[in-house]
């Protein structure tokens, strides 16, 4: 009967033995391929803020029309607008 129970917990120390090594080994696995999916995420950011910035001028050439007139009236309301104050002359 002793035996019969001494062979229970070597089973059962057997199983937390290998639970702890696949414990392990997920833990190796998770981090190993976060830190590789880390790094590739900020190389693809990299590469996506460099295509970002060399299309950018392709972008405000091809909507210049889109945004010229406007900017030409704000700046024509900003003239207006500051022609219509008398400049402020210093006192002593």
């Amino acid at each position: 009967m002793i035996e019969l129970f001494a062979l229970g917990m070597m089973a059962l120390v057997l199983w937390g033995v290998v639970a702890a090594l696949c414990s392990l080994l997920g833990f190796a696995l998770k981090l190993t391929l976060g830190l590789i999916g880390g790094v590739l995420g900020l190389i693809g950011g990299a590469i996506g803020l460099l295509v970002a910035l060399a299309v950018l001028p392709l972008v405000v050439l091809a909507t210049l029309p889109l945004w010229l007139p406007l900017a030409l009236l704000v700046g024509l309301v900003w003239l207006l607008a500051r022609s219509g104050h008398a400049t402020a002359t210093p006192t002593r």
